[in-house]
């Protein structure tokens, strides 16, 4: 298996995507990207993998759900989310199973991917990289990357902007509750990094996405989101975790509120 000629099958939408595209490419290396949208499914390539299976070739889906299962179980899967959260990031995956040595801004999107800001931070640290200013050069570039592979434009970012004025601040400044006219959500988590503790986005189209600590938010996906991808960003209650899906926003919202209040109560007695 190790032997044969692989054809990477990609979704597209996010900077860790489109860098690996960017590799393979750079080393002509087979891959076909249909562009599709997060959690997309082997499924979407069936046709392409029958194909690249009768000539003999080794499928590869990155972030493809349904690889290794059922009738795709020939299909080599690369992921880093949900039950392979332990796994490096994709495009470290990808470049090792290549022989590619990872350049500085490989790095960086891979802690990205990984672990938001903070991961960036620590891999900058690693890098010897410690000066404030040079670090957050690095971080809003490999951020606006990954704002731009998701299709964010200037209209949304003003329109985040008003929202972000509007914000409602609860339980002394714990929580944070934005409503959004869209949900292109990194751009409020980009803009208030440092700012809050939890952050809960509201999005007119249904979509609910929480930033916060992260047992809230492992307590948040058995609750609401037992369906959804597994995204979480930090192992400790001092960094970012992410969450996000199409649950019922009144409940969600009363459900957080809630917990952080009880929380409150624990700690203070």
């Amino acid at each position: 298996m190790e032997n044969k000629e692989k054809v990477f099958l990609l979704w597209g939408q996010d900077a860790e995507m489109q860098q690996i595209k960017k590799k393979l490419e750079k080393y002509w290396i087979p891959h076909i990207d249909k562009n599709l949208w997060w959690r997309a499914s082997v499924k979407d390539y069936e046709n392409e993998i029958l194909e690249i299976l009768q000539n003999g070739k080794q499928a590869v889906a990155i972030e493809l759900s349904g690889a290794g299962e059922w009738k795709f179980k020939q299909v080599l899967s690369i992921d880093h989310h949900g039950e392979s959260a332990k796994n490096p990031a994709s495009i470290s995956q990808v470049l090792k199973l290549i022989g590619v040595e990872p350049s500085l801004e490989d790095e960086l999107i891979a802690a990205n991917d990984r672990g938001y800001i903070p991961e960036i931070i620590r891999t900058l640290e690693q890098c010897w990289i410690t000066n404030p200013e040079e670090q957050w050069r690095h971080i809003d570039y490999i951020r606006s990357l990954d704002r731009r592979a998701q299709g964010i434009n200037s209209q949304h970012e003003k329109e985040a902007q008003k929202a972000i004025n509007k914000k409602e601040i609860l339980l002394d400044g714990d929580l944070l509750i934005i409503n959004s006219t869209h949900s292109k959500t990194s751009i409020y988590a980009d803009k208030l990094y440092g700012s809050y503790s939890n952050l809960l986005i509201l999005s007119d189209n249904w979509e609910v996405n929480f930033y916060g600590n992260w047992i809230l938010c492992e307590t948040l996906h058995k609750e609401f989101w037992w369906r959804a991808g597994n995204i979480n960003y930090g192992e400790d209650s001092n960094e970012t975790a992410y969450r996000g899906w199409y649950p019922d926003k009144d409940k969600v919202k009363e459900f957080i509120i809630n917990t952080l209040e009880q929380t409150k109560i624990i700690k203070n007695k």
